[in-house]
């Protein structure tokens, strides 16, 4: 999920209405009451509609951008305080180090908390959540992103359905996977790779060279990314958006984030920006999160295992799924 510590768009909404927007579903989680649930830990409803009220009613004016829906605005304060609760369980067991000195360095640089509550529309205790979780997820990128390696076969497709219904097909007879990909490959007038592996320090590589075509384009280019591929899991089948028009399906065999690194590997985690680890890390962090059970009220959407986020429709941003039979059983 892109994190919002920038200017965004007033929204001229009542406390009204947005209490009429989280009252739009009447069914949710197990235990009432709850926006979210992750690993059995409630986030309450009430809770969200009082941070809701706050950000429709203090958000900045728009600087010519589009504004932000109330929906949207629900939807990303809940898919905060659900990764605050997987950055906590990350912290737990893999014993990062994230001193609060770090933390506030960190929103130093950004400007400090009074400005940066001018821009965002969120309060200081929000802010500080959002900031120390940024922190987790740039530690958990440092300590694992040059151990991760990630070995596949692939297609690209031309949308989201062939996407996904692709990757449910696989899934169902990983045994047939490369005569499945051959022929979506024939489908799509694409080539299929078999055997393919990628290392972190080769992902932020190729990240960081379509961010630099992007910019020497003015900005003109579709927005492209790769990193998404660290949200891979062993024995599975991943999907995403790689450009607009393009999707990618990893029939993924095997990810690793204890491989060991090379030096190329670790000069590319030295070379990143905060921003790209951030974002590295927090993809990083889709496996764990897989496991912690996260359940959303239908009032918000559904949670996305690849974004990291909440979002209205699933598999909108793509799919990970389970193959049904391990490869070679």
């Amino acid at each position: 999920m892109t994190m919002v510590i920038s200017r965004s768009a007033k929204v001229l909404v009542t406390g009204a209405l947005a209490g009429v927007l989280l009252a739009g579903c009447a069914s949710g989680p197990a235990q009432a009451g709850s926006a979210a649930i992750v690993n059995g830990t409630a986030i309450s409803l009430d809770t969200i509609q009082a941070q809701l009220n706050n950000y429709l009613a203090h958000q900045p004016p728009a600087n010519g951008g589009q504004q932000t829906s109330p929906a949207d605005a629900a939807r990303q304060i809940v898919s905060y305080a659900v990764l605050d609760q997987i950055d906590n369980a990350a912290v737990a067991k893999y014993h990062l180090n994230v001193p609060a000195q770090v933390v506030s360095q960190y929103t130093t640089q950004l400007g400090g908390i009074a400005g940066l509550m001018k821009n965002t529309g969120f309060t200081a205790a929000e802010l500080q959540m959002i900031l120390r979780d940024r922190v987790v997820q740039l530690a958990y990128a440092t300590k694992y992103l040059s151990k991760f390696e990630v070995t596949f076969d692939t297609v690209s497709v031309g949308d989201q359905k062939t996407a996904t219904a692709l990757a449910q097909k696989v899934s169902a007879d990983p045994a047939n996977a490369k005569s499945i990909l051959t022929a979506a490959a024939a489908g799509s007038n694409s080539q299929p790779q078999f055997g393919g592996k990628l290392t972190g320090g080769q992902i932020i590589g190729q990240q960081a060279q379509i961010d630099q075509q992007a910019q020497q384009s003015g900005g003109n280019s579709p927005s492209a990314t790769i990193l998404p591929v660290f949200a891979a899991k062993s024995n599975s089948v991943l999907t995403f958006s790689l450009s607009q028009g393009q999707w990618v399906v990893l029939v993924v065999h095997n990810a690793d984030t204890n491989a060991t690194p090379s030096a190329t590997d670790q000069q590319a985690l030295t070379q990143a920006n905060s921003d790209e680890l951030i974002k590295s890390g927090t993809f990083l962090l889709s496996p764990l999160a897989q496991d912690l059970n996260i359940k959303i009220s239908p009032r918000y959407g559904v949670w996305d295992q690849i974004t990291m986020s909440v979002v209205a429709t699933v598999g909108q941003y793509g799919v990970e799924v389970p193959n049904k039979v391990t490869p070679g059983s």
